[in-house]
């Protein structure tokens, strides 16, 4: 027995052994690899990757491939790859499309931001069209909206060192610098209102002069714009469609024949328009492409009531995935991207890229843009902008589009009629079906009106 000690002294020691290289071997847990975060956007890469760089840099657990799309078929390709169940984890999703995309987006986690500390650092338009069951939908990426371009060269050959505050203003202003050739036809247009045919952003103008003039547009089921004054009992949307298009076929400062509102401003031929900021970048590239100097100037758009003032606001966020495996990074990077400091080196790129950057979304970054003669006004009317689903330059036509469509269709009919209430309310009955397809019922207030959550 003795002889055979050692032999069973080494077959337990390998027993031994074997047992615990097996229990390590099974017990182990394969490593972890990287995360992917696919992102899907509009920024030139060339904004994106020093951001996307440092980030990763931060952790290097996370890669993040970033892939931008053409704007004209950015939201057919998204809307598509969302339904099915295929999309990226982080994307550029418009104020306008929080009831079009509905399921499709993550709710904002605590630990990203709170909705205290959300509300507080972004603005309230922000917060009433990014939130929906009670959670918001997305982070700001920008402030965006109209405000008034003018020409200041022709205001100044007019007497006028600066532009009009209030729409009769507006009107005087357009009138003086109007002037027109021997056939009677417009030369110098004053501004560019009055017609949906050929003015860019006419929806948003339009639903601007709505909000301005405090229509509700949803008030029940059945009519959804025909608001009455609680004074006199007049039609509050009819009159402001019936301001809108005065300014072609009263006044006569604009008109159906001349070009597109942006491409005229662009060429000195007319005096005043309305923009959002994205745009001031291609109207100074068009007036240089086609040899015309060119100065300009931005202000806040003119209000109906100066006291109670009402802007048009309008802006791109990042939203998540609600399918997506990686909702918690994707939301950690989406955090990152709309700190301060990022803000601020994505502002300096995208101005050496295109001229301009984005006016930035957090409310305590206001005055950083004080000094911008450009984004200056845009950030003066955040804090009252409100909106509705006329957003007509996103490519999404489900929602938005559709209502642009009625609007389009029956403005110019109710010019030559002269009938802008059977306009407000024929409006009303087409849009119905969309609305209700979309859950926004008299229920479920609109952006721009106080939800109750």
């Amino acid at each position: 027995m003795k002889r055979f000690l050692p032999f069973i002294i080494v077959g337990l020691v390998l027993f031994l052994v074997l047992s615990i290289v097996l229990v390590l071997f099974f017990s182990r847990k394969k490593a972890p690899g990287p995360v992917v975060l696919h992102y899907l956007g509009l920024w030139d890469p060339e904004a994106i990757n020093p951001l996307k760089e440092e980030y990763q840099k931060k952790n290097p657990n996370i890669i993040i491939e970033y892939e931008q799309k053409n704007a004209s078929s950015y939201f057919s390709f998204l809307n598509k790859a969302l339904g099915e169940k295929n999309g990226p984890d982080l994307f550029w999703s418009h104020s306008g499309w929080l009831p079009v995309l509905g399921s499709h987006l993550a709710s904002l986690p605590d630990e990203i931001y709170s909705s205290s500390e959300f509300e507080k650092t972004f603005y309230p338009l922000v917060k009433e069209s990014l939130k929906s069951n009670g959670s918001y939908r997305g982070i700001p990426l920008e402030i965006d909206g109209l405000a008034l371009v003018y020409n200041k060269t022709l205001l100044k050959a007019k007497g006028f060192d600066s532009p009009p505050k209030d729409l009769d203003s507006l009107v005087n202003m357009a009138s003086v610098i109007t002037n027109y050739d021997d056939r009677g036809k417009i030369k110098t247009a004053g501004v560019a209102l009055g017609s949906s045919k050929n003015v860019d952003y006419f929806s948003e103008i339009v639903g601007q002069l709505l909000l301005q003039n405090k229509v509700s547009f949803i008030k029940d089921k059945k009519n959804f714009l025909a608001s009455n004054s609680s004074l006199d009992g007049r039609n509050l949307g009819a009159d402001a469609l019936l301001v809108y298009l005065n300014f072609a076929s009263k006044y006569k400062v604009w008109e159906a024949i001349l070009p597109p509102s942006l491409e005229a401003f662009a060429q000195g031929k007319v005096a005043m328009a309305f923009f959002p900021a994205y745009k001031l970048a291609e109207i100074s590239e068009i007036a240089k492409d086609k040899g015309v100097k060119l100065s300009f100037g931005v202000a806040p758009v003119p209000q109906v009531v100066e006291s109670d003032p009402v802007s048009w606001g309008s802006y791109w966020a990042n939203a998540v995935n609600a399918a997506g495996e990686n909702q918690l990074e994707a939301w950690k990077f989406a955090k990152f991207l709309s700190e301060e400091s990022a803000l601020k080196k994505i502002f300096i790129l995208e101005t050496k890229i295109r001229g301009l950057g984005r006016a930035y979304p957090r409310v305590a970054m206001a005055a950083e843009l004080t000094g911008d003669p450009l984004l200056a006004p845009y950030v003066k009317q955040a804090p009252f902008a409100k909106t509705w689903y006329l957003n007509s330059d996103t490519g999404e036509d489900l929602l938005n589009g559709k209502i642009v469509e009625s609007f389009r269709k029956w403005l110019d009919l109710s010019a030559t009629s002269d009938d802008q209430l059977g306009s407000i309310i024929t409006i009303a009955k087409e849009i119905e079906p969309t609305l209700e397809k979309f859950g926004l019922s008299s229920a479920l207030a609109p952006p721009g009106v106080p939800q109750s959550n």
